[in-house]
């Protein structure tokens, strides 16, 4: 009998108890943070031309304004994604019927929904109202680190349109989520099986882990960003309540479908560089506490 690799996603060769998926999760997504904030300004008319603004105007600091807000939002998305994931994939494996890509690919759709819901969706709901609010002068700010702005404008949401406004547009974040991390998980798998197979030497290496995870972080990009422009349309102040299917056929309907992957090169080099770290942070992490 053919004996194959198992893929290590992350690093399966010994059990991690809850904690310490929950902890290695809140560094490598904290750690991506500091690493990539500099990288986030994809709603920004033109990345580059933001980014020598920025720096210009404000040096190396002004990138990582709201640094600590953005660092504690993605450790907390981090900690949920992984531990939902090995969870998940851990249960589906006593089950005989899914191999190994099936598991991680239904393990992956399961943490995206999983990190939608607890995190992603109030977050992404409130970051989009700042966004707004700033871009049209409304005098929200965002205070050291972020904080007070959001803390207002959270007051204000919930004043105008009740505790569900952080939860608007839940549906296309979790087809966002669930695709970024069962095709994230699912091509990083892939990817590493290959290696491994390929190079037997680089196998648990930090660089290998590196360059795969920001090789998944390409597929992720394009196979997500239709359901990130369609949220951003749903969460925004003054959209009318409609279906992500109807929003995302008035977005055809009025910008073409290219619009859906509009803020696409930003967002690659975000992700692909965040994606490296994430999955090579967690995996040294784990087997650092392990």
């Amino acid at each position: 009998m053919e004996h194959r690799r198992k893929v290590t996603i992350p690093d399966q060769s010994y059990s991690t108890s809850v904690s310490t998926k929950l902890l290695a999760g809140g560094i490598a997504g904290a750690s991506e943070t500091v690493i990539t904030n500099g990288l986030n300004a994809h709603h920004q008319p033109s990345y580059f031309t933001h980014l020598r603004s920025t720096l210009s105007a404000h040096g190396i600091s002004g990138l990582y304004t709201g640094c600590t807000a953005l660092a504690t939002s993605n450790a907390l998305k981090a900690s949920v994604r992984f531990f939902a994931f090995s969870s998940s994939k851990e249960w589906l494996q006593s089950f005989s019927v899914f191999n190994e890509n099936t598991a991680t690919l239904l393990a992956g759709l399961t943490a995206g929904t999983t990190e939608s819901i607890l995190v992603v969706t109030p977050a992404e709901a409130l970051k989009t109202r700042v966004i707004e609010a700033n871009r049209l002068g409304a005098g929200v700010g965002t205070g050291a680190g972020g904080a007070p702005g959001m803390a207002r404008m959270a007051r204000q949401m919930i004043a105008t349109d009740g505790i569900g406004a952080f939860w608007r547009g839940t549906a296309p974040v979790i087809g966002k989520q669930a695709v970024n991390s069962g095709v994230r998980f699912t091509t990083f798998g892939v990817l590493q099986a290959e290696a491994g197979r390929r190079w037997p030497e680089t196998s648990g290496a930090a660089g290998a882990t590196l360059v795969i995870g920001a090789l998944s972080g390409i597929a992720t990009v394009y196979a997500s960003m239709p359901f990130d422009n369609i949220k951003t349309h749903i969460q925004s102040a003054a959209h009318v309540r409609r279906s992500m299917l109807n929003c995302a056929v008035d977005i055809a309907r009025k910008e073409g479908v290219i619009a859906f992957w509009r803020g696409t090169t930003p967002r690659l080099m975000r992700l692909m560089l965040s994606s490296g770290i994430t999955f090579t942070v967690y995996e040294q992490v784990t087997k650092s506490l392990g």
